[in-house]
């Protein structure tokens, strides 16, 4: 890690006229076939175990 001295004295003598302005491109990114489905299963796994009612589990025995 930088010196926190080093790093204040270089804030003080920082000219933000020498900065250039820099156009921001924003990007959208969709996801995959792969992604759409595993999420299509989890939803559809995640609604199967929400309405799922106690009497359909076995009694299990230790």
């Amino acid at each position: 890690m930088a010196d926190p001295n080093a790093v204040l004295a270089d804030i003080g003598v920082f000219k933000r006229e020498q900065m250039n302005h820099v156009e921001v491109a924003e990007k959208v990114v969709l996801p995959d076939r792969e992604q759409v489905e595993s999420e299509k299963r989890e939803a559809s796994l995640r609604q199967e175990i929400e309405s799922s009612s106690d009497r359909q589990l076995k009694h299990v025995e230790f």
